[in-house]
């Protein structure tokens, strides 16, 4: 996983997650790894340490909080 940026107030978090380049079926691994991700952020645990609000994956929402505006950020 590639942090991208990291904001204040509220931490936000953009990142990318890349192809291990010794995998003989990054395809396989990065869709399994994007499935376990997407069932951990929306399953309400607190794995990273507080609740997540608001999460999408490639554009799709997985939670949306209505009152989160990144223009206001």
């Amino acid at each position: 996983m590639k942090v991208v940026a990291v904001y204040t107030g509220s931490v936000v978090v953009d990142y990318s997650i890349e192809p291990d380049e010794d995998s003989t079926d990054s395809t396989a691994d990065l869709a399994s790894l994007t499935t376990a991700l997407d069932t951990l952020v929306s399953s309400g645990s607190e794995a990273f340490g507080a609740p997540v609000l608001s999460a999408s994956t490639d554009g799709e929402a997985i939670i949306e909080d209505p009152t989160y505006n990144p223009a206001a950020s």
